[in-house]
């Protein structure tokens, strides 16, 4: 299990902090409570920039909330985030949205909107106050259309779409929204696997474009450790363990989170894990 992260840092008369260069997310000590219950409690980590992260873990124990807190949705009870050395919640909203995307897993397109103008939602954060989107942002809305494969949804209305393709859709305004840090989650849940490795390829690409950083809430295990970096394991809103996949990924963590016994091991390709799962609970 990783150790906590604690951040040693002087608040500066801005209220940014000097951090670690690579340093994109710092949560110290963040809890957060819905009602009488903690569906994040104490949680401490660094998680960096040029990264793909996996967060995992049963039903309610606090991935989605902790995806909340990190874009800035929800304030944290207790503790601190801070993005870029700055508190999360300094940020004004549209800066905020320059850097951050969220392709939710639910998300309520709108009557009469076509695909194109739910995309071109993602351009909101670039456009000045009463202007009309520029070039730039119709090339930005072509290329997140083109990369998501949805050219003859274009102009459908959205509201006729499959939970698949308005999913797609989804996704495609986060893209297009160009911030530096792009929030999943169950992104994929509702996918087909040739549309979820498309969208896992192109969160690669992402990172690899620039010093981006991609955050998913999965359920599958195979995708995050095919496509992590690094994976946490939540538990009860807790911190169980936190690392490089290929030493987090363990059939012990998975049948300490999940009650399941699992096996792990290289798959076909040679990919770090593929991890088979018995469905009897231990």
């Amino acid at each position: 299990m990783a150790a906590p992260y604690s951040a040693s840092s002087l608040e500066n008369d801005s209220g940014d902090y000097a951090m670690e260069t690579n340093s994109r997310f710092i949560l110290e000590n963040v809890s957060y409570a819905h009602g009488p219950n903690r569906a994040v409690d104490d949680i401490s980590l660094r998680l960096e920039a040029g990264k793909f992260y996996g967060f995992v873990g049963p039903n309610g124990c606090g991935k989605t909330t902790l995806l909340d807190l990190l874009c800035g949705y929800r304030t944290p009870d207790q503790g601190r985030i801070l993005l870029d050395g700055k508190k999360i919640g300094a940020y004004p909203r549209k800066e905020l949205a320059k850097k951050i995307a969220l392709a939710p897993q639910e998300f309520q397109l709108g009557l009469g909107f076509s695909v194109e103008e739910v995309v071109m939602m993602g351009r909101h954060p670039h456009i000045p106050r009463f202007a009309s989107p520029s070039k730039e942002d119709w090339q930005e809305v072509d290329w997140a259309i083109s990369c998501i494969g949805l050219q003859e949804l274009r102009h459908k209305n959205s509201s006729d779409l499959s939970g698949g393709q308005k999913q797609r859709v989804i996704v495609a305004r986060a893209l297009a929204q160009k911030a530096e840090t792009l929030l999943f989650d169950e992104a994929t849940a509702n996918l087909d696997i040739q549309y979820s490795l498309q969208i896992f390829n192109l969160a690669r690409r992402h990172i690899k474009d620039g010093n981006n950083t991609v955050i998913a809430v999965l359920h599958d295990m195979n995708l995050a450790a095919a496509y992590c970096d690094e994976v946490l394991f939540l538990q009860e809103g807790r911190v169980h363990s936190f690392g490089p996949t290929a030493r987090t990924m363990t059939a012990e963590n998975i049948r300490q989170v999940f009650q399941v016994e699992a096996r792990v091991g290289a798959d076909l390709y040679q990919q770090p894990h593929q991890i088979s799962l018995n469905y009897k609970r231990t």
